[in-house]
């Protein structure tokens, strides 16, 4: 932006030395623009080397480095093939001598619709082909509108976009300013060095995501095998290769400003009836390709009103290269675990990709079958049975055979039938775990194990409808009954967690009645355990019991709670 001093009030003394300063100031900033935009253009067409490095949620640094040959002074330098989904304003230049003054990404990539919208008032040539006799018609025709299907002045009179009953190609004379084929980075510099000179870029990018995914293979009730991969996907326009790629674990704090420009996408429709008549009841919508082209699945339908439908369908994402990589390297990064693949790979457009970063031959792990009593509810003191949660739990410990860093992802538990084909027992999503912390992987429900709580409350037994919630003190006895009913023992965990709730009534008696309504609501009061038939585990905050329980058998844990 170009700014001029404008004078102060009464500063011309002469009647038209005002008229004079504004159409000199206008000749001045005339000047000025024309200069900015006739500025010499660098162009680099695409990047001498590529970095990726992928955040979590949504987010990815690419670091390009290009060579230039730059003149002294002024010019404009064009980054082509840039990612379309760049967050403009974190654009950094770097290794550069002199001044950045302005920076711009031209985005709107070149399509159908872009096309026509940018072509309104331009010639074109409509290509027809009659099906039937082979013929081919060529006519020129001028585009006059483009908002709700393209329309066409050909000779005086106006035809839609392929509403002539034939197949249709239409050829432009060139492509409207400010579209381009791919997206491009522009910036205005004034160099202090000429020569050549190796620029490096560096931006944000949306459109990247990454997560772990995990198999334990069961080889005994104590062991695993353990694998681990990286799988991180591209869903942008753009390929990498031989890119030096890197994945950073961790909770990444971000704006929700922080995102690639949203861009609204254009669809062309033709708005005409197949058989030229307002009686066919199904409009036609945008398709590609000749009508020659047919798609087995939808040929019938459309075949019924004289249509027939193109349709390419897209490749098959690839899930591992041939020969994979060696495994990431890990480093620490403040608060952040960082996995560098140690050899430069492909990352094409649209494509899901996995590198194993962990491969233990053997883990050991525990399967628990778990409960938790929140003492939720004494209105019914006999509960219904409930099944056990099942879980896999790997050792994680320094001491153990990983003690390894765990970013988030997805854990799945396999096992074998007895002709050793393979079985899934489940799947659970787990944040974060750094060394020596749990990883407890729920993998199903289980209704051989359950569990039964009946209640008995102290004194009277009954309190309910009272407005004194203090009149219950004492659980005279809480008992806990599980079964098993598999063929072999099983460890089970339960733990006692949350606070009894008891339900109380105001009344107008006690002066918290609302409009004379007695109205109900909850109370919590935290208890402790008294004589219980089980030793609880040792340093839990919460009370927790740990056992086994017999094959085809039932234990009774059983206890008092008396409120604190």
């Amino acid at each position: 932006m170009v700014c001029a001093p404008i004078p102060p009030s009464g500063y011309f003394p002469h009647k038209w030395g005002k008229e004079i300063f504004l159409i000199l100031l206008t000749l001045f900033l005339f000047t000025t623009t024309a200069n900015a935009q006739d500025l010499p253009r660098i162009v680099s067409p695409e990047a001498d080397g590529t970095a990726l490095t992928i955040y979590p949620k949504n987010l990815a640094l690419i670091t390009e480095t290009r060579t230039l040959n730059l003149p002294l002074g002024k010019s404009t330098i064009v980054f082509e093939g840039v990612n379309e989904r760049m967050i403009p304003t974190s654009v950094l230049l770097r290794q550069f001598s002199g001044l950045t003054i302005e920076r711009n990404f031209d985005a709107e990539l070149l399509s159908k619709a872009n096309l026509f919208e940018r072509s309104i008032g331009e010639t074109v040539t409509l290509t027809r082909t009659d099906k039937s006799s082979g013929i081919v018609r060529r006519v020129r025709g001028e585009i006059i509108s483009a908002k709700n299907g393209v329309v066409f002045d050909i000779g005086g009179k106006l035809e839609t976009y392929q509403c002539s009953g034939l197949s249709e190609a239409t050829m432009f004379d060139n492509i409207p300013e400010g579209l381009n084929n791919i997206p491009e980075l522009s910036i205005d510099v004034d160099t202090t060095v000429s020569g050549p000179r190796e620029l490096v870029i560096s931006y944000l990018a949306d459109g990247f995501s990454w997560a772990a995914d995990y198999r334990l293979d069961l080889t005994s009730e104590k062991t695993a095998k353990f694998n681990a991969w990286l799988t991180f996907k591209n869903e942008t326009a753009q390929s990498f290769k031989n890119t030096q790629t890197s994945v950073v674990a961790g909770s990444l704090n971000r704006s929700w400003q922080t995102k690639s420009p949203e861009k609204q996408s254009n669809h062309l429709a033709a708005n005409c009836w197949p058989r030229q008549s307002s009686l066919t009841p199904l409009p036609v919508t945008e398709y590609t390709g000749y009508r020659d082209e047919v798609m087995v699945t939808a040929s019938k339908l459309y075949a019924d009103v004289g249509l027939e439908l193109a349709v390419t369908a897209p490749p098959a994402p690839a899930l591992m290269d041939a020969a994979a990589p060696a495994p990431p390297e890990q480093e620490d990064l403040s608060e952040y675990k960082l996995y560098r693949i140690p050899e430069p790979i492909n990352v094409a457009s649209y494509q899901t990709k996995q590198i194993r970063f962990i491969n233990e031959p053997e883990v050991e792990v525990e399967q628990v079958y778990t409960f938790e009593e929140s003492w939720r509810s004494l209105l019914n003191p006999d509960q219904p049975l409930r099944p056990a949660i099942q879980e896999t739990r790997l050792d994680n410990s320094k001491d153990g055979k990983l003690a390894k860093p765990l970013p988030s992802g997805t854990y799945r538990v396999m096992s074998r039938t007895k002709e050793g084909k393979p079985h899934i027992q489940g799947e659970d999503s787990i944040d974060n775990r750094a060394v020596d912390l749990p990883v407890e992987i729920k993998t199903n429900i289980s209704h051989n194990v359950q569990m039964q709580t009946r209640i008995t409350i102290a004194g009277d037994g009954v309190v309910i409808g009272k407005s004194n919630w203090n009149d219950i003190k004492v659980l005279e006895k809480v008992e806990h009954i599980f079964t098993n009913a598999h063929n072999i023992p099983m460890t089970v965990e339960f733990k006692a967690t949350g606070l009894p709730q008891f339900q109380y009534k105001y009344s107008t008696e006690n002066g918290v009645s609302r409009n004379g309504q007695i109205l109900s609501g909850y109370y919590g009061a935290p208890y402790k355990v008294l004589d219980p038939s089980i030793t609880p585990d040792v340093d839990e905050a919460t009370p927790t019991w740990t056992f086994t329980l017999p094959a085809n058998s039932t234990k009774i844990l059983s206890y008092k709670a008396e409120r604190i």
